[in-house]
């Protein structure tokens, strides 16, 4: 059976770093892309379809590209990690827009919103 080891897991989260450092920051500034602001409110607006937003698309983009391109390829599995730079600042821009994140290690069933009934039976 296989089983990622935190080493591995280490050298992605530092490919994603780098990433951003050398190229994505760069591509996504707000003359690339649209001003920030406008990104936090078009995510703050109710009813709001994240399927539609800049985000989603793009990591769909790069998903089907790696689909496309197969993860034996170096273009395919590159593909996939840029979709994870894409879903990490997502997050990133979530936390801005409305609080935040949620306490790391919660199955998301067990989380509980704000003002929501708490069932314990």
């Amino acid at each position: 059976m296989f089983q990622t080891s935190w080493v591995q897991r280490k050298h992605v989260l530092e490919w994603i770093r780098d990433e951003w450092k050398l190229y994505a920051d760069a591509k996504w500034k707000s003359e690339v892309r649209g001003s920030r602001s406008r990104d936090l409110e078009h995510l703050k607006q109710e009813g709001v379809d994240l399927n539609e937003s800049w985000w989603v698309l793009q990591m769909m983009n790069y998903y089907a590209r790696a689909n496309l391109l197969g993860l034996d390829t170096l273009r395919g599995r590159q593909a996939v990690l840029k979709a994870a730079c894409v879903a990490l600042d997502l997050c990133a821009i979530m936390e801005e827009a409305f609080g935040a994140l949620p306490k790391p290690g919660v199955p998301s069933g067990y989380l509980v919103e704000e003002g929501e009934p708490v069932d314990l039976s």
